[in-house]
């Protein structure tokens, strides 16, 4: 058995199942925050449109901050990026434990948690066109596949 060869697929599985987490954590993430909506109505007595409102705001800073992750992740690569929105997507969902108001769920999930979303799919899928550029539509599928897993 060629060495050489079990690293390099035991390093594309690593890399494959690590893009397919970050796709099932993060958007599973996103997605469970309609399970929420209830309790959220109950406890603070907000109109659902006014909670809703905060998952809106959350991917569409998401999208806007894409751009601007796209150029960075070209620029210095994913590791530092993905860490970085990694902590912005912990500390919002840890800051909304704590909230009280409206306008902290639109800071913390809205803002600080749209920060942290938009590297799920740049970084995972660019990541995954880098690494295969033979079988790049597979592995991509393998890696979206995450998303549904996460839904």
């Amino acid at each position: 058995m060629n060495p050489l060869r079990s690293t390099a697929f035991s390093v594309s599985s690593i890399i494959v199942a690590s893009c397919f987490s970050v796709q099932a954590i993060g958007v599973g993430v996103y997605i469970s925050y309609g399970v929420f909506f209830n309790p959220l109505m109950t406890e603070f007595g907000w109109p659902r449109a006014a909670i809703s409102g905060s998952s809106a705001v959350a991917f569409f800073v998401s999208g806007l901050f894409g751009i601007l992750i796209g150029r960075l992740n070209d620029r210095i690569g994913p590791r530092i990026i993905m860490s970085v929105t990694a902590l912005f997507l912990g500390t919002g969902c840890m800051l909304m434990s704590g909230m009280d108001t409206i306008w902290e769920l639109y800071l913390y999930f809205g803002l600080v948690f749209g920060i942290g979303l938009s590297s799920i799919d740049v970084i995972a899928l660019t990541t995954i066109a880098r690494w295969f550029p033979g079988k790049r539509g597979f592995m991509t599928g393998i890696t979206k596949v995450g998303t549904g897993a996460g839904s």
